[in-house]
């Protein structure tokens, strides 16, 4: 047990009440830290924790998405040439025109397919929070901005009170 006397000095006893006060203040410490734990601590690790599982839900949205979402690789190829020869060799006439729409189809859906968000084009968490951070940079630098302006104005209009004082009744 370390001791704060000084060597050579014997510790002065504590009265009987004394113990007792200093596990009255411990207990009465304790009771003020968890009320303002509750108050203050609590709605604030609340908060962020339903941002969390927000962003989560989102992110887990997103990968179902991703998954489901048809790539280039995943539609048929279909050989022109050889299509063109199947069709006009074992099909009746008129089935020509079937395979020309089956083309036009395919051709829409690689087309729309290509238009559809890569992952890469969707913002990171990690993008997002920077993004966050430097507008709240900005924000926190206009209202220092603002703030200044305010003190201006002040000094001004408290100045034109002091110049109509003077010649007052």
């Amino acid at each position: 047990v370390l001791s704060t006397a000084r060597p050579g000095v014997r510790p002065a006893r504590r009265a009987p009440g004394a113990v007792a006060m200093d596990v009255v203040h411990n207990v009465v410490l304790r009771g003020i830290c968890a009320l303002y734990f509750e108050n203050h601590v609590a709605p604030v690790l609340r908060s962020v924790q339903d941002c969390q599982d927000k962003l989560k839900g989102e992110l887990q949205d997103m990968r179902e998405t991703m998954v489901k979402k048809a790539t280039l690789d995943d539609l048929p190829v279909l050989d022109h040439g050889r299509d063109r020869m199947r069709t006009t060799n074992t099909a009746p006439s008129g089935a020509g025109d079937a395979g020309v729409g089956m083309r036009v189809k395919l051709q829409n859906l690689e087309a729309a397919l290509r238009k559809k968000a890569d992952a890469a084009d969707v913002p990171t968490t990690a993008y997002l929070q920077k993004a966050l951070s430097g507008l709240e940079h900005k924000t926190a630098a206009k209202e220092t901005a603002i703030a200044a302006r305010v003190s201006e104005l002040e000094a001004a209009v408290a100045g034109k009170g002091d110049v109509g004082g003077v010649g007052g009744p």
